[in-house]
């Protein structure tokens, strides 16, 4: 077998990434506590949940039709943003912060 110059070539040459155009990421799907967040938001600014309403997470998840724990994540975001105060009992009251 003999090998050319371009057999050498070919052997020795780095390989190079194809020159495809890069692909468009589709948004992300919202995450569980991403939706609760949002859900639980709205209707803390449209009243449905007035200020100082107390429901229990339980209760928010029942609503939401979601499971407890992306309801707990999210009490606990809207309570660092201010929309909802955690108290020790369990109990959410909404509210508090005016936009």
């Amino acid at each position: 077998m003999q090998f050319g110059i371009s057999s050498f070539r070919r052997l020795t040459a780095p390989s190079r990434p194809a020159l495809t155009p890069p692909l468009e990421e589709e948004p992300a799907e919202p995450t569980p506590v991403e939706r609760a967040y949002e859900a639980i938001l709205e209707r803390i600014l449209d009243g449905r949940l007035a200020e100082g309403t107390a429901r229990s997470e339980v209760a928010v998840a029942g609503e939401l039709e979601m499971s407890r724990t992306p309801v707990h994540d999210a009490l606990r975001l809207l309570a660092i943003d201010g929309f909802a105060t955690q108290e020790r009992n369990r109990r959410e009251l909404f509210g508090g912060r005016s936009v």
